[in-house]
């Protein structure tokens, strides 16, 4: 199983985080791996194998109310952004124009502080494709949630979470084998396959 969940938080108060948070994230996962089995989130740890699952950095949600269609119901299709799903997303490490640049305060490879705001929300991203831990994540991880992360020194109120690719473009379960499905039952087969590395 494949899963892609992203969970949408807010801070609880002003504040500065690293524009890299990616290795705090990661603290985050193993963190919410212990709480459901500590024996599996040590194995995760300390393995030197590739890593099961993916963690993305935190991103920066457009509007401030993602999870209230009244709330953007007169919202334009480029605030709403391309991919049509609830939240429209400003990846902090993607490379973006230059004037998104300046208004993130962040290029890549800085090192220097961002300011998140409780006015703002924002999100980030577990992926998985073990079968166990696809399983974990979304039938104990995801249902028992805490209210509140916290990322270094800032502390997060959990929102939302969800593996529904209509709730986030980013957000989706497959399967390996519903993949290859669609493409060896496909009376037309593509030949031609796009790949978009995000980060």
């Amino acid at each position: 199983m494949l899963i892609s969940a992203v969970i949408v938080v807010r801070p609880v108060h002003k504040g500065q985080v690293p524009a890299n948070l990616g290795r705090a994230l990661m603290g985050v996962f193993y963190d919410l791996v212990g709480r459901v089995d500590e024996k599996l989130a040590s194995s995760l740890h300390n393995s030197n194998q590739t890593k099961p699952f993916t963690v993305s950095n935190l991103c920066r949600a457009r509007f401030d109310h993602p999870l209230t269609s009244e709330n953007n119901a007169d919202s334009s299709e480029d605030e709403l952004g391309a991919e049509g799903g609830e939240l429209a997303v400003e990846e902090l490490t993607e490379e973006t124009s230059e004037s998104n640049r300046e208004r993130s305060s962040y290029r890549p490879g800085r090192t220097d502080l961002i300011t998140v705001s409780p006015e703002s929300h924002y999100w980030f991203r577990f992926t998985t494709y073990h079968p166990s831990l696809s399983k974990l994540l979304l039938e104990k991880i995801l249902p028992t949630l805490p209210t509140e992360l916290k990322l270094l020194d800032v502390n997060f109120r959990v929102v939302e979470a969800s593996t529904d690719k209509n709730f986030h473009p980013w957000a989706g379960s497959d399967s390996f084998e519903a993949i290859s499905a669609r493409q060896m039952l496909n009376p037309a087969p593509g030949h031609r396959f796009v790949f978009r590395f995000a980060s």
